[in-house]
């Protein structure tokens, strides 16, 4: 069998969660879930360790130490998502010898080298009560009671835990995701929203409101609001309140329940003609400034329609 021949991440999962759930019921030790970290465990007679991890959105990373094997304490090839603290913390104190991964395009590894699969193999015996990965996955609690031998209100804890526990985007991950997702929107391509290049209320504020001869504004939405870089502008503090008004009725406006709002604004006047820039979908060259929130990307991304959703907001938590 290969890393491609394993089941889906959700399946392995629950094929995990219920061995360490008919473990719990028999009193036994070998298969368990630590709701701390949100890991499910399995420790071999023979010293090799597994371990598998759900992230957000479907994700999950499967880890380990196989018997008689050198430990790999590397980082290479690995994306930002999968470094978990719990990952981090095995691969330092311990000393992985395989890591892999399920995303939606399948398995995935850093050590291509190393027998993933073999250390896997005692999760996918044929030897599991009929039903019981269905029953676990769906909550079935009434189909548990009756498919697990044993003390089956231990077991469906277990199941519960982990039903409901995901690991959090944690602090070092979030760094990683965060530098991942920045450098994915860098160069993913804006889609045409059919948009005026010059809106009309931004043209007629330059007439009236008779700003200084030149200046940039830079503006950002995080959240609810319009959030702008310091000082990135040379306005009378009247005309910076009036532009602020305007592009957050911009902001609305030129929004739209499918394809979202815009993320990054610039407002350019060079004392003759103004020139205004939004982004949807990438995060343009010339915002070098810390931007929106991880949470921020995450609402915006949840209310628009998959179409519309760029490949970067893939990684989001």
């Amino acid at each position: 069998m290969e890393l491609d021949d394993l089941p889906d991440g959700e399946r392995l999962w629950w094929t995990f969660a219920s061995r360490a759930a008919l473990d719990r019921a028999s009193g036994a030790d070998g298969w368990g879930f630590d709701p701390e970290q949100r890991v499910l465990r399995h420790d071999l007679g023979d010293g090799t360790r597994v371990r598998m991890q759900r992230l957000y959105n479907g994700r999950f990373v499967l880890w380990g130490t196989a018997a008689g094997t050198a430990p790999r304490p590397s980082w290479s090839g690995l994306p930002g998502w999968v470094s978990s603290d719990a990952v981090h913390r095995w691969f330092d104190e311990v000393g992985g010898t395989f890591i892999a991964w399920h995303a939606r395009d399948g398995w995935d590894t850093a050590t291509p080298e190393a027998d993933v699969v073999g250390p896997v193999q005692p999760l996918l015996a044929d030897d599991l009560p009929e039903g019981l990965i269905d029953a676990a996955a769906g909550a079935d609690s009434e189909a548990l009671r009756v498919i697990v031998p044993g003390d089956a209100g231990a077991a469906l804890e277990i199941l519960r835990a982990a039903r409901a526990n995901t690991a959090p985007v944690q602090g070092r991950v979030r760094a990683l995701l965060a530098t991942e997702i920045r450098a994915q929107m860098r160069s993913s391509p804006e889609r045409d929203r059919v948009l005026p290049q010059r809106p009309v209320m931004l043209v007629r504020w330059v007439r009236v409101a008779v700003p200084v001869r030149g200046f940039t504004f830079m503006t950002y939405a995080d959240g609810d609001r319009l959030a702008e870089v310091p000082r990135n502008h040379r306005l009378p503090d009247q005309s910076h309140a009036s532009l602020v008004n305007l592009l957050t009725q911009l902001h609305y406006e030129e929004g739209d329940a499918a394809s979202g709002h815009w993320l990054f604004a610039r407002v350019r006047f060079d004392g003759i003609n103004v020139h205004f820039d939004r982004c949807f979908d990438s995060r343009p060259a010339w915002f070098t400034h810390e931007g929106p929130s991880l949470e921020a990307l995450s609402a915006e991304m949840s209310r628009r329609t998959p179409i519309w959703r760029p490949a970067w907001a893939r990684l989001l938590p």
